[in-house]
């Protein structure tokens, strides 16, 4: 059995971290709605940014999201790089672009100086356009027709270099929907983080930023190589004492594809832990350690024999964080969420932190569409 001082420990770290989504909860309550529109008259002209490598399965519906965007088609220019593909994506592109002067799609077949990977083809893309204002997104997201309008809205409000968006995951099926609660929580967090003035992440798949602020980090092509580009660039900004917005809004809530199986969710995990070790703050690893280290203070508790006090921490800990789902998927117009998904969600991030860790150290280059980085 476990001395009765550890064990009070471990308890107290659990009810201390169920204290602060509580907190996270209460704070998001208060945070005023978000999106303020701009009349027609005022929209400045704004690039849309998608870098595609092999999606023909998940791009159909990204770009029939793009052509329905509710944007003055004078001030709106769509630019999609096909990095390389080797499935039918060419052919998709080409056939959206055809009959529409502001849709381009440019072909990446160099590097721009140390650019790699999605980095590169985001370079390459920015210097094809002098928008100030560039609205980016993944080839496996699904924007509001909204969304460009609702970026540029908080763009001019704020004044920020980089305003970021709100994306959570499609699909069916025990998996995706534990990381649709995961994703969820997360820009809970990053609303409430924002609002207090202490933002901690980009999110590349849905985001807006400002072509000279990203100009002033040097660009893709300058910046040390990272696998989590719009970390490294959220991080450069921050560090030239730009600004970061973030809104947790319906008119700017994009779908992403889920990762299908364990094997991919786990290899997108691990490329993010990655990129986050190689710019990680105190605040940061706080954070992240109190997430990897409450479901082990749980286990160690049942183990070492303090069965009540595991289930009381327990209880605690799952309860709290749903506290914060319920106030953000409010906040978005979402359907309530079941306590199977809950209960479902707590078996999925059991799982993250037994495996993550040994993955995150495993040897070798992350792999990324095909691609050894």
């Amino acid at each position: 059995m476990l001395p009765e001082p550890f064990a009070i420990g471990l308890l107290g770290f659990v009810l201390l971290y169920a204290a602060a989504q509580v907190a996270l909860a209460a704070r998001l309550a208060r945070v005023p709605p978000d999106v303020a529109g701009l009349p027609d008259a005022e929209l400045p002209p704004v690039a849309v940014l998608v870098a595609a490598r092999d999606e023909a399965a998940k791009l159909p519906c990204c770009l029939a999201a793009l052509a329905a965007l509710d944007y003055p088609p004078d001030r709106l220019t769509i630019l999609i790089a096909d990095d390389g593909s080797t499935d039918a994506t060419p052919e998709l592109l080409a056939a959206f672009a055809v009959g529409h002067p502001n849709r381009r799609i440019l072909l990446i077949s160099e590097q721009l100086g140390r650019a790699v990977g999605k980095g590169n083809a985001l370079a390459h893309l920015i210097a094809a356009t002098d928008a100030e204002l560039l609205a980016c997104c993944d080839a496996d997201i699904a924007v509001p027709s909204t969304w460009a309008r609702a970026l540029v809205a908080e763009a001019a409000r704020t004044g920020a270099a980089l305003v970021v968006g709100t994306t959570l995951i499609a699909g069916e099926g025990g998996l995706a929907s534990a990381q649709r609660l995961d994703w969820l929580r997360a820009l809970a967090t990053l609303r409430v983080a924002t609002a207090l003035g202490r933002p901690f992440t980009g999110m590349g798949n849905n985001q807006l930023l400002r072509r000279s602020a990203y100009y002033a980090t040097g660009g893709y092509e300058a910046l040390p190589f990272s696998v989590t580009e719009d970390f490294q660039v959220f991080q450069e900004l921050t560090r030239r004492g730009y600004r970061t917005t973030h809104l947790l809004d319906a008119a700017v809530l994009a779908w992403s594809a889920p990762a299908a199986s364990w094997a991919e969710l786990v290899r997108q995990r691990r490329r993010w832990l990655r990129g986050l070790l190689t710019g990680l703050t105190p605040r940061l690893a706080v954070a992240a350690a109190a997430e990897a280290l409450v479901l082990p203070a749980l286990l160690a508790l049942a183990g070492g024999g303090w069965w009540h006090w595991a289930l009381l921490g327990w209880g605690a800990k799952v309860a709290a964080p749903a506290a914060l789902l319920r106030v953000a998927r409010q906040r978005l117009g979402l359907p309530p969420i079941g306590i199977g998904e809950v209960l479902r969600q707590e078996a999925y991030l059991l799982s993250l932190a037994v495996v993550l860790p040994l993955a995150t150290l495993w040897p070798g280059k992350v792999r990324w569409k095909g691609r050894e980085l």
